[in-house]
């Protein structure tokens, strides 16, 4: 994605005020189904938890847990009690016992271990720890199905992607934008999407596993496991074809935000028929995340514009 100027932002701004009125769509112009799956996630939540989460989508509060070291200390203990007791059937977390396996009888070393892999995950989760641990479990069985057993000992790079899957991931249809959404004094990750041709000729199991190697890279980073990342779906508008496959499969709809919890998703579309239908399989595959999402509807003039007022 090319940089944003100021300048091609001006236009856009002046080229928006002169479209006719009808081609200018609000909140209100979201189909009537994706509008009532937003609206039912919302009323599932309290008043208060409902105004902190509209709170953290635009940057005005943070979610983030007040850290303390006895809190830290208790959270690790009891996360090592509940991956290691009976809380998770064995059947959830077999990979995971496998980990275990090997760092016990063959003397291999396991990042799964270490303070700074739970932490990521109790911070997701929000010091969850039932959360956290089930997380962790989904976590180790997806990385090692689709990365194999080195993703049990040490975390997945970037030289864990065959030569063929690296062309794809360099089309840059999953990346991280250079600034950070400057709402707020956080200054959260953003990761766009842009679902276009080249997207759709990608494998879902290489979206999924660009997507898992992204967010936990991501993670690297104390202020974006604590604060989260903004995630922007940017369909191109000049891309009539539509896939029959949905954008979050039921496969990766389920680790969204295994590692790295998602503060706000922002899905920009154009305002078709087409489109409308695809917001809202959309929005009922993301479980739980609904309540983070805000739908941005109109031409390109418009997302840009709401991209540049994520960092501006």
């Amino acid at each position: 994605m090319p940089e944003i100027a100021a300048s091609t932002i001006a236009a856009v701004s002046i080229h928006d005020a002169e479209r006719n009125d009808d081609e200018t769509s609000s909140i209100g112009s979201i189909p009537p189904d994706a509008e009532r799956l937003l609206q039912e996630e919302m009323m599932k939540l309290s008043l208060q938890d409902r105004n902190r989460s509209q709170e953290e989508i635009h940057g005005v509060s943070c979610l983030a847990v007040e850290e303390s070291p006895s809190l830290l200390k208790k959270s690790l203990h009891e996360l090592d009690l509940r991956l290691n007791g009976e809380k998770i059937p064995t059947e959830e977390k077999k990979a995971y016992l496998k980990s275990q396996e090997l760092f016990a009888n063959q003397n291999k070393p396991t990042y799964v271990n270490t303070e700074e892999f739970r932490l990521r995950f109790l911070r997701s989760q929000l010091f969850d720890v039932a959360n956290a641990a089930r997380c962790i479990a989904k976590y180790i069985a997806l990385a090692s199905e689709l990365f194999g057993e080195i993703a049990l000992q040490r975390p997945i790079r970037i030289s864990d992607f065959s030569k063929a899957e690296l062309r794809e991931f360099r089309k840059g249809r999953y990346q991280f934008l250079p600034y950070r959404d400057r709402a707020g004094t956080r200054g959260r990750r953003i990761l766009s999407v842009f679902p276009d041709q080249e997207w759709e000729k990608m494998s879902p199991i290489l979206r999924t596993k660009i997507w898992l190697y992204l967010t936990y890279a991501a993670g690297d980073d104390i202020e974006v496991q604590k604060y989260g990342i903004v995630v922007l779906v940017w369909f191109d508008t000049a891309w009539e074809h539509l896939s029959k496959r949905p954008l979050v499969s039921a496969q990766n709809s389920r680790i969204l935000s295994p590692c790295i919890r998602v503060s706000s998703i922002h899905i920009c579309t154009p305002d078709t028929p087409k489109y409308r239908f695809r917001r809202s399989i959309m929005i009922m595959r993301l479980g739980k995340e609904k309540s983070r999402v805000k739908i941005h509807v109109g031409t390109e003039a418009l997302f840009l514009l709401a991209v540049y007022s994520l960092f501006a």
